[in-house]
């Protein structure tokens, strides 16, 4: 994919940036966003990404793919390009917590955010928004208190923004590309990426609280529906959950 890169030493928001430039219709497909540092940084349901000229990586892409693709799945697709990009700069034990963060351990690493500005079936578009703590070597007490964050450099990965920058690019193009190809597989990589893959869990969904386990490779993506994750909740019996649904899905 080819790529256009705006780079900005501060704004409000790279996924905010690349949504406006959508509604002026100067955002193109590929275009990539890149700031030094955010003044109103997001995450996912309205949470604060905390984004100081520090070391990080916040990065947003356009992508306006020939179909609608249901956003849990470019969520997920995300998720493990941050996990492809730690991967790649050296950091082997990151797992994935659904649906968007990256965590080394109990600490995150890495959030992702996507967003839609229209979403007229002949022309979806769709903003996916990474932020990956990459250079940091310490992060406001504040912060911490309120979540165990990391990055690379705290870590013992020796990796400098560039490099980040362009491992997250390479590996979010393969991703997307997957998400449009084969979306199923996807779900399958995110269990294996998990390490929840035919295990026992508890999901949040809505008001209600479902335990079982989960059936291995039961993600049922289709490019026009609902992702669709599958609990055998007793023997025999499968429950179905829409994944837009789930705000939390960890192992018990």
């Amino acid at each position: 994919m080819n790529h256009r890169i705006r780079r900005y030493e501060t704004c409000d928001s790279t996924n905010e940036r690349a949504l406006c430039a959508l509604d002026k219709g100067t955002g193109q497909h590929g275009d990539v966003l890149i700031a030094k540092e955010q003044s109103q940084g997001r995450g996912r349901q309205g949470s604060v990404w905390w984004s100081a000229p520090a070391g990080g990586l916040y990065l947003s892409m356009i992508w306006r793919p020939k179909q609608a693709i249901n956003a849990v799945c470019l969520t997920l697709a995300g998720g493990l390009a941050a996990l492809d990009c730690a991967q790649l700069s050296g950091l082997d034990r990151c797992l994935l917590k659904w649906p968007n963060d990256l965590m080394v351990g109990d600490k995150k690493l890495a959030g992702v955010l996507v967003e839609t500005r229209g979403l007229e079936p002949s022309q979806p578009r769709y903003v996916i928004g990474i932020g990956l703590n990459v250079g940091q070597e310490s992060f406001p007490t504040d912060l911490q208190q309120e979540r165990e964050v990391t990055s690379l450099a705290q870590e013992g990965i020796d990796s400098c923004l560039a490099e980040a920058e362009e491992h997250l690019i390479k590996a979010l193009d393969q991703r997307l590309e997957q998400a449009a190809r084969t979306p199923s597989s996807l779900g399958e990589d995110f269990l294996t990426a998990s390490q929840l893959a035919g295990a026992r869990v508890e999901v949040h969904s809505g008001n209600q609280v479902h335990r079982g386990r989960l059936l291995k490779l039961e993600f049922e993506f289709d490019l026009d529906s609902e992702p669709v994750l599958c609990l055998e909740t007793a023997p025999g019996v499968v429950t179905r959950l829409v994944a837009a649904h789930i705000s939390a899905l960890h192992s018990r």
